[in-house]
This record gives C-alpha cells, sequence and structure tokens, in this order.
C-alpha cells in the first residue's frame, strides 16, 4: 500500500481520487464574529481547507456562505458536520 500523504505538496489522497489539503483552519470554540474573520482572512492568504460544523457554535455553515462568495470555489474543501 502506498503512502497517502504527500509532505512535498501538503495533500492527502482520499479514496476518491481526490487530493486534499492536509493543513487548514478549524472554526471550533470560535464566535460567529471570530470564524468569519478567520476564515476571510484564511482563504484570502491562500488555505484551502476549513473545517466547520453547526455543533461548534459559530453557525460555519452559513457563516461561511457570505466569505465563499469572494473566493474561486475551485480547489477549496470545506467540512461541513
Amino acid at each position: 500500500m502506498t503512502n497517502p500523504f504527500n509532505f512535498e505538496t501538503r495533500t492527502v489522497k482520499l479514496n476518491s481520487d481526490y487530493e486534499m489539503p492536509i493543513i487548514g483552519i478549524g472554526t471550533f470554540y470560535l464566535s460567529t464574529t471570530q470564524a468569519e474573520e478567520s476564515v476571510y482572512n484564511a482563504l484570502k492568504v491562500g488555505m484551502r481547507l476549513i473545517d466547520t460544523a453547526d455543533i461548534y457554535g459559530s453557525y460555519g455553515t452559513w457563516t461561511l456562505s457570505g466569505t465563499m462568495r469572494l473566493v474561486k470555489r475551485n480547489g477549496h474543501w470545506i467540512r461541513f458536520n
């Protein structure tokens, strides 16, 4: 079995054959305002993996909707629970 992690490109190959970034930002323990600002700035500097969930209390699913309109969606990974 080959190693699914590629540390040169900082990605992991999923069973679906997609490559997902291994470094990202999460919204756990952030207020809605902190989550919006953090995600906006992370996307602005090129981060492509966002981990969020309503259970985190930062209301990530609707918080991110406005932020994601500001960036090209191709190549971004958003994890909603």
